[in-house]
């Protein structure tokens, strides 16, 4: 349950346990969800996936100044693993329930970070937009592989060198022993 909800009256529970009973509880809560989500989004801007690039990138600041998404997640090739990577999070969840862990996160490392700069139901909104489309998360260059094309043409290097010497050191061996 919710942690700001308190308890529930034996009405709540009646109709809780009638709903968990009930075969077209799927239905009801899609439904409710659907009509939840509506209600919100009447009293916000409509969703922007540029506006949630710009959030999740940290290009633009949170309204209450909260660290950018890309500090510790990734969505496509861009940023952190400290949290998970939230490129195919659509895949996973629909937008009412990213909306929902957006905004009001049960995980300890953000809730603490985020207890005193929460993220506004409108900026959760653009989220959600933007981690609906990866197609518009950034995609790995050639330019973010350098260091390690750099690194592995390198130790190709170090093993060609270090082979022709062996090479080189067993032939000259050879030769002073005057073994053909």
């Amino acid at each position: 349950m919710e942690p700001r909800v308190g308890p529930l009256s034996e009405n709540e529970i009646a109709q809780f346990v009638e709903l968990l009973q009930d075969s077209r509880a799927q239905d009801r809560i899609r439904i409710a969800q659907e009509l939840a989500s509506k209600a919100v989004a009447a009293t916000l801007d409509p969703a922007s996936e540029s506006i949630g690039k710009k959030l999740f990138e940290g290009t633009t600041q949170f309204t209450n100044g909260g660290i950018a998404c890309v500090t510790c997640h990734r969505a496509g090739a861009q940023g952190g693993t400290f949290g998970p990577d939230l490129t195919n999070l659509h895949t996973r969840m629909g937008k009412v329930a990213m909306i929902s862990a957006i905004q009001q996160t049960q995980f300890l490392v953000m809730s603490g970070t985020y207890k005193n700069q929460p993220i506004t139901a409108q900026e959760a909104v653009h989220l959600a937009e933007y981690l609906s489309i990866p197609e518009l998360m950034p995609t790995a260059s050639m330019e973010d592989n350098a260091p390690m094309i750099g690194a592995s043409l390198g130790v190709i290097s170090l093993l060609v060198v270090v082979g022709l010497y062996r090479k080189r050191s067993r032939n000259g061996f050879s030769r002073q022993r005057g073994i053909a």
